[in-house]
Order: structure tokens, then sequence, then C-alpha cells
């Protein structure tokens, strides 16, 4: 079942997201495992939100990739709220249509 993270970054920069980003070496897609991403600037930091296909690929991705970044980066780790997904609606193309009901 997808989940949703929201990860807030109390006194991060968007300079040093893009560290953790640039360290990922993602190449400019998202990560296995993720289905979407975006992140933006909040009066207190940064903030970004993850839906990911399943908690297992959530879970990898926060210990294989973004908490050791983090400590090498030297920033606290975000507050993370986690959600089932219950529906996505995504734009019509020609490849593909959302199956999820809304």
């Amino acid at each position: 079942m997808p989940i949703a993270r929201i990860f807030d970054a109390p006194g991060w920069t968007a300079d040093q997201y893009d560290q953790l980003i640039i360290r990922m070496q993602l190449g400019g897609h998202s990560a296995p495992g993720v289905l979407f991403h975006w992140a933006a600037r909040a009066d207190s930091g940064m903030k970004a939100v993850d839906v990911y296909d399943t908690r297992a690929a959530a879970d990898r991705r926060a210990q294989e990739k973004i908490g050791p970044i983090v400590a090498e980066l030297g920033l606290a780790m975000p507050q993370i709220s986690e959600f089932d997904v219950h529906g996505v609606l995504s734009p019509v193309s020609s490849t593909s249509l959302s199956s999820s009901p809304v």
C-alpha cells in the first residue's frame, strides 16, 4: 500500500536540501520506490513530501540514504509524519491512467 511521508526540517536551508539531493545521486529523478516528491521553503526551514510505493521502500530509503547523508551534512533529521495513501489523481496521458478511485 502506498504511503506518504511529510518531512519537516526546521532550520534547513534550500542549499542544504540541495546538497542532500546531490549526494543521493538521483540524476534528476525520484529515488527507487518513490512515486512522487516535492520540496519547498517554509517559514521554519524546508518541507518535503514523498509518496512511496510501500512502507518498506520508505524505511529502506531513510536507513540507507537519507539518514547517513543527513548525518554527514551535520543536519538534524527531519520530523516525519506518515499517512496511508487513500487515493491518487494524475493527469491523463496517452500511456497511462490512474486507477485509484476517489
